[in-house]
């Protein structure tokens, strides 16, 4: 049986997190735990960060963003490319790095297996390197060229 969000309590919802029965039993879309997969929000990485912003406006707060790369969309994307390298605001750090750049002691071996089973999936989680084969039909780079290039 599936429970609706509707017909289900936010104590349920995280009960059935707690249980690991969110995917079998369980749709937590819309719970207020559970604001990154939610299908009212169009972009949840943009507003999560902007209900956060605020706060540290006040408190002189350090924000500090940890990821795997995903697709060139969002805001991970969106602070590679205009804050990396020489381009970018000299107050923000964007790092880039594969597994082994930033943690040597990682067995290579595992890396390779797992490059051996999805090279996409590996080139972002070990390479550090932005997927192009989850991207819309249009790219990045179409979308950004200009209607007399075409």
């Amino acid at each position: 049986m599936r429970l609706a969000h509707a017909q289900s309590s936010d104590s349920e919802c995280q009960a059935a997190v707690r249980n690991q029965a969110r995917d079998e039993d369980h749709d937590c879309r819309g719970c207020a735990h559970y604001p990154w997969n939610s299908d009212e929000s169009a972009n949840p990485d943009i507003e999560i960060i902007n209900a956060v912003r605020p706060a540290l406006g006040t408190t002189n707060g350090l924000l500090a963003c940890i990821s795997s790369p995903y697709a060139r969309r969002g805001e991970l994307w969106n602070a590679f490319k205009t804050e990396w390298g020489d381009k970018g605001d000299a107050s923000i750090l964007v790092a880039k790095g594969s597994t082994r750049d930033l943690n040597p002691s990682y067995e290579q071996s595992k890396i390779d297996r797992e490059y051996e089973r999805d090279a996409a999936y590996a080139a972002a989680e070990y390479g550090g390197e932005f997927r192009t084969d989850v991207e819309g039909f249009l790219t990045q780079d179409f979308e950004t060229c200009s209607p007399t290039a075409l």
